[in-house]
């Protein structure tokens, strides 16, 4: 089951490590292990003036007393304490000692000393920048450090002949799994996934895999591919695939078009490579066309001679919306909400581009007559400018609101005689059935999510706030009129059975201005026009 989850054909888009992966890292400096490190390399106690008594004398080589002050101790102090770091605090004892070979060595009664290995002279910096030569007592009452800890130093800088190094701690097994890190990197990016093509601009590297694998199943799917060298415990695959890669995991959908899944499952029962090749092709042009209206939709707004609207009806919102039981079993009074969109699919959501009509079923019945209407109202209160030529409208194939001929006959008569002279066109553009994801769905997703998060809404006012933060709302019957164009078009328009081309398979249907009135064409592909331009009045003179 997995193996045919991961080769699914919808699955396009390899996977690639995340550049910046947007999952949350860990604060080391915050951890208590780091503070204490912290804590270690901070000053525990003031700085001592020298109690040596050397001043410089005949046969004693030390100024301890003579040529500092306590303004040149505390500032010496200061900045070896600047950075509480031991690499950093070993460096600068490092830079003001010097080392070299004795000189003499003392005649020692006892068997078990060694003669020294080194002799080592110790500098302050003053504040003005002058070293002055102390004594070990006085270096170590400045800096607050014990004898061990300078000869280590030192001792290791003289035989190894490199800097101090950081060789606490650290990850001892790193270079033992690295080849288990790249069996599991060849794993993970041989998997197929998809782009989400509703992700933000921050997260536009994000890929998505089934529903039905996670972390665990493709840890599980890893350690029965590989040997039993290379298996790795869960946590170790997690951290890995998580640190990694940009990846989650998708929902099930609920929505999907009905070709794709007829193609889908043919493919996986069909054996013969020709018919799997022939459906394959099939598949594709379904989706080659589908991706078409997207590209309409995408079209750049520095069009001036083009306007594009994008309307649809979000699903029905219930009220009252209470946790009381007894309103699951009661009838609901359902809140309609109906959106019209301004531009492109990557224009923004405001009070200028979105324009929301809402009303309830108690005031009016959600059909094409208040959808006719809504648009009407639009078309006649949006100001075009001189320049603009055509109006686009962008809906799915829904007949008993968008797809016919009551709308199609209030654009004709809108474009007739209300319309400003500079405008020729009204096109109506349809998607794919089961492809039709329109700008007024993003609206709807922000809607959704914010009424899930209330726990009661009582009264359509409610609804009304939480739309009035995308969009300007307008009351469907108050504040724009409602129209019966479905009475006025059945007295003008033929049925769309009679009309000159297929009502049902057109995905445009192309309105224009002409001499006697206007003409209308219908076109079942996107780009070609193969129809003639004729008029379905059932008198060919009637306005």
């Amino acid at each position: 089951m997995t193996s045919n989850i991961v080769s699914n054909s919808t699955m396009n888009e390899l996977l690639v490590v995340a550049e910046n992966n947007t999952s949350r890292k860990r604060i080391t400096t915050k951890s208590k292990r780091e503070l204490a490190k912290k804590n270690r390399y901070v000053p525990k106690s003031l700085p001592v003036f020298p109690l040596c008594g050397h001043k410089g004398k005949p046969q004693q080589p030390y100024q301890c007393s003579s040529l500092l002050t306590m303004r040149d101790i505390k500032h010496f102090h200061d900045a070896f304490f600047k950075k509480p770091d031991k690499i950093a605090q070993d460096h600068f004892i490092l830079k003001h000692c010097t080392t070299y070979i004795p000189k003499r060595a003392r005649k020692r009664k006892e068997e078990n000393n060694k003669p020294k290995s080194l002799s080592v002279s110790y500098y302050v910096k003053r504040k003005d920048g002058l070293l002055v030569h102390v004594c070990r007592q006085t270096f170590m009452g400045i800096l607050g450090v014990k004898k061990d800890r300078i000869l280590n130093i030192l001792k290791r800088y003289k035989n190894e002949n490199q800097m101090p190094l950081e060789r606490r701690g650290g990850d001892r097994t790193k270079g033992k799994n690295n080849n288990k890190r790249a069996a599991i990197k060849t794993f993970v990016e041989s998997l197929t996934c998809i782009q989400s093509h509703y992700c933000r601009s921050k997260t536009a590297h994000r890929f998505y895999l089934p529903a039905e694998l996670s972390i665990r199943e493709l840890w599980r799917m890893y350690n029965n591919r590989v040997n039993l060298d290379l298996q790795v415990k869960e946590s170790f695959f997690r951290y890995l695939f998580v640190r990694t890669y940009n990846v989650g995991f998708g929902t099930p959908k609920t929505d999907l078009c009905s070709t794709c899944l007829q193609f889908q499952e043919k493919i996986k029962t069909v054996t013969d490579p020709g018919v799997i090749n022939a459906l394959t092709v099939q598949q594709r042009l379904h989706k080659i066309r589908a991706n078409v209206f997207y590209e309409f939709l995408k079209e750049n707004q520095e069009n001036l001679e083009v306007v594009m609207f994008s309307f649809d009806c979000q699903k029905n919102l219930a009220l009252p919306k209470i946790p009381d039981q007894a309103a699951y079993f009661s009838m609901q009074l359902n809140f309609y909400h109906f959106a019209v969109v301004e531009g492109s699919s990557k224009g923004k959501l405001n009070q200028h581009t979105v324009r929301s009509y809402v009303w309830t079923e108690l005031d009016h019945p959600r059909g094409s007559n208040e959808i006719a209407s809504a648009l009407y109202h639009v078309l006649t209160t949006y100001e075009f400018s001189d320049t603009v030529k055509t109006i686009r409208l962008f809906c799915d194939g829904c007949g008993a609101q968008n797809k016919n001929s009551i709308v199609i006959g209030m654009l004709s008569n809108w474009l007739l005689n209300a319309s400003p002279p500079n405008i020729e066109n009204v096109d109506v553009i349809f998607p794919v059935v089961g492809h039709s994801y329109i700008p007024p769905d993003r609206l709807f997703g922000q809607i959704e999510k914010l009424t899930k998060r209330k726990p009661e809404i009582t009264c359509p006012e409610d609804y009304i706030k939480i739309i009035e933060k995308w969009g300007k709302v307008i009351k469907l019957g108050v504040d724009a009129p409602v129209f019966d164009w479905k009475t006025k078009v059945q007295g003008v328009l033929k049925p769309p059975s009679q009309w000159h081309f297929k009502f049902q398979l057109s995905k445009r249907i192309l309105i224009s201005k002409s001499d006697n009135g206007y003409t209308i064409r219908g076109e079942s592909m996107y780009k070609n026009n193969v129809r003639v331009l004729k008029t379905p009045y059932y008198v060919e003179d009637a306005k």
